[in-house]
């Protein structure tokens, strides 16, 4: 049941964040943005505190993207953009300290923005 309700608020969430991305300006968002939501989507069990570290998919993923990530400041701050929207719309709430330790779990380079303040322009 638990599951499901996960699972069930994870498609509500991803649907918010596609629909917000809908409108944003960015030229790379609206193609870029749902790759990273497929990318993230296994680390689901992490995230929401189900398993004590993530899969290897989802560190294969994080990587993909850290390598993205690095290629320009425009990719970045759309990542971060994306992130930033996909943890704020999960129901039940994403534990954000699982999110930063996917970084130095998986190794990645790059920082993965999970405070909602952060201002994604300044990267």
């Amino acid at each position: 049941m638990v599951k499901n309700m996960t699972s069930l608020g994870l498609a509500l969430a991803l649907i918010s964040v596609l629909t917000i991305l809908s409108s944003t300006k960015s030229v790379d968002a609206q193609t870029y943005c749902p790759d990273v939501i497929k990318k993230f989507l296994s680390c689901e069990s992490y995230m929401f505190g189900m398993t004590p570290t993530p899969n290897k998919e989802c560190c294969a993923n994080a990587q993909a993207l850290d390598g993205a990530e690095s290629a320009s400041k425009d990719v970045l701050r759309t990542t971060c953009r994306c992130l930033k929207r996909i943890v704020q719309s999960f129901r039940p709430p994403v534990d954000l300290s699982k999110v930063a330790g996917i970084t130095s779990i998986c190794h990645l380079k790059v920082n993965l923005p999970v405070d909602p303040s952060l201002n994604c322009d300044t990267l």
